[in-house]
């Protein structure tokens, strides 16, 4: 199943068309996803697997926005990847790099990202996202999946220089608002075949930038879930970034220093989902969108001291989680 907020109402995506849940369910189900996902679950599934949904609409005529548009709570995972720990020069313990995106940073797929002007040490990073379902304490590994309500592509989007100026305080580099794009839809377990290997790219203005499977993790989703809820009650909704793979280190930077808008694509194969972010700067005139002519703008740097910026990344042990 492919759980959907079309318009901020939620909805199911069936074969490439959107239906709307409070219809179809005749006004049993709420139209707020957040509701939806936390109260009404068992009603959705029961829903989509009698297939009785009728009169959908074709997605793309529909805006979809972020499948869980205020969860109490965003968890994510530094360095989770080994050869994204060879790229920043991280050594791996037993525990992960934990941290928190705070909820007002969700934004949908193919939203605005609204860069902080003046300094351009803005990433991107794609990751698979999973959204707790139950929920709970002290959840083994081996019930971890049964307690979720599904997975989802999403982007951990970070700041560097705020990240790196408060003594590697990783949280307020990476909450500004509009840098927690997921989508499009969250889905349900049941329609992967092996949930854990998944292929996981990432492209920037057409470039392929990450390429990795999500068995290639250190800690898998199962044992994340048991780490966490070791140590606070996971709610439901709660979401869940898994960490990132490897980009090459000269990459990042000139990207950096392009100072250029930016066209993210991200796939998480088998979920066919391509979130679609488009970059745009704070200050700058021109919205960066789908129908643009632009492609490409420029900051001024009045007032930030770009050099010594970016000579926190240079080299191999550049920072990033």
């Amino acid at each position: 199943m492919r759980f959907v907020n079309a318009g901020g109402r939620a909805s199911l995506l069936v074969d490439g068309q959107v239906f709307d849940l409070e219809e179809a369910s005749g006004g049993a189900i709420p139209r707020w996803p957040t509701e939806t996902l936390v109260a009404h679950w068992d009603e959705v599934l029961a829903l989509s697997q009698r297939g009785a949904v009728q009169g959908g609409v074709p997605v793309n005529q529909v805006h979809l926005g972020p499948p869980v548009p205020m969860p109490r709570a965003v968890y994510a995972i530094g360095v989770n990847y080994r050869g994204h720990a060879r790229e920043v020069g991280a050594d791996v313990g037993p525990i992960p790099s934990v941290f928190a995106k705070f909820s007002s940073s969700i934004t949908g797929p193919h939203d605005d990202v609204i860069l902080p002007a003046g300094e351009g040490t803005t990433d991107w990073e794609a990751e698979l996202a999973f959204v707790v379902g139950a929920g709970g304490r002290n959840i083994a590994h081996r019930d971890a999946l049964q307690s979720l309500r599904g997975v989802m592509v999403a982007q951990d989007i970070s700041e560097r220089f705020v990240q790196m100026a408060a003594g590697h305080q990783f949280s307020l580099g990476k909450s500004f608002d509009t840098f927690c794009p997921c989508g499009p839809a969250l889905v349900t377990l049941d329609e992967l075949e092996h949930p854990e290997d998944l292929h996981i790219t990432c492209r920037v203005n057409g470039e392929l930038m990450q390429d990795a499977r999500t068995k290639e993790m250190i800690v898998d989703v199962a044992h994340l879930v048991e780490l966490l809820s070791s140590v606070m009650t996971l709610s439901t909704g709660d979401i869940c970034l898994t960490g990132t793979p490897d980009v090459p280190t000269h990459l990042r930077r000139d990207l950096r220093a392009a100072l250029c808008a930016l066209v993210l694509r991200c796939r998480l194969l088998p979920l066919l989902s391509r979130p679609t972010i488009f970059w745009r700067w704070t200050g700058i005139p021109a919205v960066f969108s789908a129908n643009s002519d632009q492609n490409a703008g420029t900051v001024s740097e009045e007032g930030s001291d770009v050099d010594a910026v970016r000579a926190l990344f240079d080299g191999a042990g550049a920072p990033s989680a």
